[in-house]
């Protein structure tokens, strides 16, 4: 894995949810395709990742993703989180 390459924790982080959720999100169609593997992890371009996330694609019910310059910010009701991008 490269600084450029995300695994699907690494994913997780970005988004701001769980490993589990980000193993349902990266299924969703409009989700970026792997670009390789590493061992049995799923590897994705981490600039297609962020772009994806930028779109307002990211949606689930009651949750507000945004990426900003180097963060990703997640709405859930009234609280924000905030992670490194």
């Amino acid at each position: 894995m490269t600084a450029k390459t995300v695994r699907v924790i690494d994913i997780a982080e970005i988004l701001g949810v769980s490993h589990r959720r980000a193993s349902k999100i990266v299924e969703m169609p409009d989700f970026p395709k792997p670009i390789g593997r590493e061992g049995r992890s799923r590897l994705w371009d981490r600039r297609e990742v962020v772009a994806w996330a930028r779109s307002g694609t990211a949606r689930s019910p009651g949750a507000d993703y945004s990426v900003e310059g180097e963060h990703a910010r997640l709405r859930q009701g009234s609280r924000m989180y905030l992670y490194p991008a």
